[in-house]
């Protein structure tokens, strides 16, 4: 019912006349299978024109769902309840179906105008979530860009100094403060290695904690080497931790 109130809602766009005239055609269509059945269907004249008032209640505006009720009502006067071909006030059974008819038949077309309103504004409603889960997309793509970009930077920076540390010792003629600037650049490259083991990967959003920790022993291991008799050691499992979660950790 809801994918086809939804796919009938272009047939709004029809004129007015345009949407009584396809709402004839779909009751006269009725009106000639319920001709083909009389003779199996004797005095029951609203079963088959029914579902026309449906029908046309579904596809187009209320207004036509009324106007089709009338419709029908004639037909089913004129043409199937006795005396046929004329609209003379039938007998009390009929009258009784007449009757009872078109305030049932009003009834069906408004619940069903408001069945369309209803999913009218979940139509709605979902396109609105669909707007928002878009800007949303495209906010974390463009903080994505922005932190990657950051985090190049960092990079960059980093390596930038490590390097001019090593320049600056080499113009040095004191051993001592050559070894200073060596040691605090090669300090510098350990904290390089680390915020570039942290950082998020295109396809990787965790980082291995005993793979960082390795990586960080060895780092730590190649600094204090000739500086202090320290042997970092390491003993840790397999366990994957989300980028931010490492960083705050580190």
């Amino acid at each position: 019912m809801h994918r086809i109130i939804t796919r009938a809602a272009v047939l709004k766009t029809l004129t007015r006349f345009q949407q009584y005239a396809a709402a004839t055609a779909i009751v006269a269509l009725f009106v000639a299978v319920r001709a083909a059945l009389d003779r199996g269907l004797p005095g029951y004249p609203f079963l088959v024109l029914l579902p026309a008032v449906m029908l046309i209640a579904l596809l187009f505006e209320r207004g036509t769902g009324i106007f089709a009720v009338v419709l029908v009502t004639v037909c089913a006067w004129f043409l199937f309840i006795p005396p046929n071909f004329s609209l003379a006030w039938p007998d009390l059974p009929n009258s009784v179906a007449l009757v009872l008819f078109v305030p049932i038949a009003i009834f069906m077309v408004r619940s069903i105008e408001d069945l369309r309103k209803a999913v009218d504004a979940v139509n709605r409603r979902e396109q609105d979530l669909q707007n928002v889960v878009q800007r949303l997309q495209a906010s974390d793509a463009e903080k994505d860009v922005l932190l990657r970009e950051v985090n190049h930077r960092i990079k960059n920076d980093l390596q930038l100094v490590a390097a001019m540390l090593h320049l600056q010792g080499r113009k040095l003629g004191s051993p001592e403060a050559r070894e200073a600037l060596s040691t605090a650049a090669a300090r510098i490259g350990v904290i390089g290695r680390v915020h570039t083991r942290l950082t998020r990967r295109d396809t990787e959003a965790a980082v291995d904690m005993k793979e960082f920790l390795d990586g960080l022993c060895d780092d730590l291991r190649s600094t204090l080497v000739g500086v202090q008799p320290v042997a970092p050691g390491r003993q840790a499992e397999r366990i994957s931790v989300g980028s931010t979660a490492s960083c705050c950790v580190s």
